[in-house]
Protein backbone atom coordinates (compact mmCIF):
# COMPACT_ATOMS: atom_id res chain seq x y z
CA UNK A 1 0.00 0.00 0.00
CA UNK A 2 0.97 3.68 -0.61
CA UNK A 3 1.63 5.81 2.40
CA UNK A 4 -1.58 7.50 1.97
CA UNK A 5 -3.52 4.76 1.69
CA UNK A 6 -2.15 3.12 4.93
CA UNK A 7 -2.27 6.32 6.58
CA UNK A 8 -6.11 6.51 5.80
CA UNK A 9 -6.66 2.92 6.75
CA UNK A 10 -4.28 3.41 10.23
CA UNK A 11 -6.88 6.86 10.40
CA UNK A 12 -9.87 5.47 10.17
CA UNK A 13 -9.32 2.58 12.78
CA UNK A 14 -7.45 5.15 15.45
CA UNK A 15 -10.74 6.93 15.18
CA UNK A 16 -12.79 4.11 15.74
CA UNK A 17 -11.27 2.59 18.68
CA UNK A 18 -10.83 5.93 19.92
CA UNK A 19 -15.17 6.55 19.75
CA UNK A 20 -15.05 3.26 21.32
CA UNK A 21 -12.70 3.64 24.04
CA UNK A 22 -14.56 7.38 24.43
CA UNK A 23 -18.04 5.76 24.82
CA UNK A 24 -17.15 3.14 27.40
CA UNK A 25 -15.26 5.70 29.19
CA UNK A 26 -18.03 8.04 28.88
CA UNK A 27 -20.81 5.15 30.44
CA UNK A 28 -18.37 4.87 33.43
CA UNK A 29 -18.30 8.42 33.83
CA UNK A 30 -22.04 8.72 33.40
CA UNK A 31 -22.47 5.64 35.57
CA UNK A 32 -20.15 6.94 38.15
CA UNK A 33 -22.73 10.00 38.91
CA UNK A 34 -25.35 7.36 39.32
CA UNK A 35 -24.02 5.78 41.63
CA UNK A 36 -23.02 8.63 43.57
CA UNK A 37 -26.94 8.98 43.54
CA UNK A 38 -27.75 6.05 44.72
CA UNK A 39 -25.36 5.57 47.81
CA UNK A 40 -25.78 9.34 49.06
CA UNK A 41 -29.58 9.29 49.83
CA UNK A 42 -31.44 12.23 50.46
CA UNK A 43 -29.36 14.19 48.08
CA UNK A 44 -31.82 14.92 45.90
CA UNK A 45 -33.19 12.03 42.99
CA UNK A 46 -32.37 8.77 44.44
CA UNK A 47 -32.19 5.74 42.00
CA UNK A 48 -34.39 2.69 42.89
CA UNK A 49 -32.10 -0.46 44.51
CA UNK A 50 -32.03 -2.70 41.23
CA UNK A 51 -31.09 0.83 39.13
CA UNK A 52 -28.37 1.06 41.45
CA UNK A 53 -27.08 -2.32 41.20
CA UNK A 54 -26.93 -2.19 37.21
CA UNK A 55 -24.94 1.44 37.48
CA UNK A 56 -22.00 -0.28 39.82
CA UNK A 57 -22.54 -3.61 37.56
CA UNK A 58 -22.09 -0.79 34.46
CA UNK A 59 -19.41 1.09 35.78
CA UNK A 60 -16.77 -1.82 36.51
CA UNK A 61 -18.17 -2.87 33.03
CA UNK A 62 -17.32 -0.05 31.51
CA UNK A 63 -14.51 0.89 33.22
CA UNK A 64 -12.59 -2.54 32.41
CA UNK A 65 -13.99 -2.19 28.33
CA UNK A 66 -12.68 1.51 28.73
CA UNK A 67 -8.84 0.43 30.30
CA UNK A 68 -8.04 -2.06 27.87
CA UNK A 69 -9.32 -0.71 24.83
CA UNK A 70 -7.64 2.45 25.48
CA UNK A 71 -4.38 0.82 26.24
CA UNK A 72 -4.96 -1.33 22.58
CA UNK A 73 -5.53 2.39 21.16
CA UNK A 74 -2.24 3.62 22.81
CA UNK A 75 0.12 0.96 21.53
CA UNK A 76 -1.54 0.18 18.21
CA UNK A 77 -2.07 3.64 17.27
CA UNK A 78 -0.80 7.38 16.75
CA UNK A 79 -2.01 9.27 20.06
CA UNK A 80 -2.80 12.33 17.95
CA UNK A 81 -5.44 10.63 15.85
CA UNK A 82 -6.95 8.31 19.03
CA UNK A 83 -6.64 10.92 22.34
CA UNK A 84 -8.80 13.47 20.69
CA UNK A 85 -11.75 11.14 19.15
CA UNK A 86 -11.42 9.59 22.86
CA UNK A 87 -11.87 12.97 24.55
CA UNK A 88 -14.22 14.38 22.42
CA UNK A 89 -16.51 11.17 22.39
CA UNK A 90 -15.77 10.63 26.56
CA UNK A 91 -17.61 14.29 27.12
CA UNK A 92 -20.49 13.57 24.59
CA UNK A 93 -21.51 10.41 26.10
CA UNK A 94 -22.80 12.29 30.08
CA UNK A 95 -24.28 14.85 28.28
CA UNK A 96 -26.29 12.65 26.31
CA UNK A 97 -27.42 10.78 28.98
CA UNK A 98 -27.78 14.22 31.18
CA UNK A 99 -30.25 15.13 28.22
CA UNK A 100 -32.07 12.13 27.88
CA UNK A 101 -32.47 10.35 31.99
CA UNK A 102 -32.30 13.78 33.89
CA UNK A 103 -33.90 15.97 31.67
CA UNK A 104 -30.90 18.43 31.44
CA UNK A 105 -31.28 21.04 28.80
CA UNK A 106 -28.84 22.11 26.00
CA UNK A 107 -28.16 25.51 25.50
CA UNK A 108 -30.90 27.04 23.96
CA UNK A 109 -30.89 30.43 21.80
CA UNK A 110 -28.93 30.93 18.14
CA UNK A 111 -25.59 32.12 19.54
CA UNK A 112 -25.38 29.39 22.13
CA UNK A 113 -25.89 26.74 19.52
CA UNK A 114 -23.52 28.04 17.20
CA UNK A 115 -21.09 27.94 19.77
CA UNK A 116 -21.87 24.40 20.74
CA UNK A 117 -21.93 23.44 16.77
CA UNK A 118 -18.86 24.97 15.91
CA UNK A 119 -16.90 24.47 18.59
CA UNK A 120 -17.99 20.38 17.36
CA UNK A 121 -17.03 21.17 14.47
CA UNK A 122 -13.65 22.49 15.12
CA UNK A 123 -12.86 19.16 17.43
CA UNK A 124 -13.97 17.05 14.48
CA UNK A 125 -11.52 19.41 11.88
CA UNK A 126 -8.31 18.93 14.59
CA UNK A 127 -8.92 15.28 14.48
CA UNK A 128 -8.77 14.63 10.75
CA UNK A 129 -5.87 17.26 10.23
CA UNK A 130 -3.93 15.81 12.76
CA UNK A 131 -4.82 12.40 11.82
CA UNK A 132 -3.72 13.32 8.40
CA UNK A 133 -1.16 15.37 8.93
CA UNK A 134 2.52 15.22 7.11
CA UNK A 135 4.53 13.98 9.84
CA UNK A 136 2.30 11.67 10.91
CA UNK A 137 2.73 10.23 7.12
CA UNK A 138 6.35 10.62 7.41
CA UNK A 139 6.47 8.44 10.27
CA UNK A 140 4.77 5.68 8.45
CA UNK A 141 7.75 5.45 5.60
CA UNK A 142 7.33 4.33 2.11
CA UNK A 143 7.71 0.32 3.24
CA UNK A 144 4.60 -1.98 3.27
Amino acid sequence: LSTRARLERTSEAAVLLGLAVGFAQGMSDALNRLMGAWLSPGAGWTPSNPMGVAALVGLFAFGVAGFVLSQDAFRSYRANTVAPTMQTAQLIVPVAIAVTLYGQALPAGTVSSAIWFAAFALIVLGVIVLSSSEPVAATLGDSP
